[in-house]
């Protein structure tokens, strides 16, 4: 009888965690690493995209985001490693708390012909 109830309730925690996830896809994909958000994201706007597609696809999800057309110094700046680049679209992908609130930020960078470059995520602790 003890089994039984066991797997009972592994099913129930297992059937609300999945209906969990499909009401609420992007604040689950926040839990990944980085790296594997940004190959999600380079899956569904390839390097070589345009602009125009990454706002559109970023826009069709209803994520909050900003677009600019930035000096190589700038971006160089913000992203000192990843080498110089143009343009770029900021898109707010979604929070989480564990201790601290995460934000998960994912810049699409584009060359100076607006084909997409590279896509860079971020988790931005908010920590005193």
């Amino acid at each position: 009888m003890t089994r039984t109830r066991l797997i009972g309730g592994l099913a129930i925690v297992l059937v609300t965690l999945l209906a969990t996830v499909a009401v609420w896809p992007r604040q689950f994909l926040c839990f990944l690493p980085e790296r594997a958000i940004a190959a999600i994201l380079r899956r569904s706007v390839p390097v070589g995209s345009t602009v125009a597609e990454v706002q559109r696809y970023v826009a069709e999800r209803h994520i909050a985001s900003d677009a600019g057309r930035a000096t190589p110094e700038t971006i160089a700046s913000r992203y000192p490693e990843e080498g110089v680049r143009f343009g770029y679209v900021r898109a707010e992908l979604g929070h989480y708390r564990v201790v601290f609130r995460t934000d998960v930020v994912a810049t699409f960078v584009f060359d100076a012909q607006g084909r997409l470059q590279q896509v860079i995520v971020r988790k931005e602790v908010d920590a005193i």
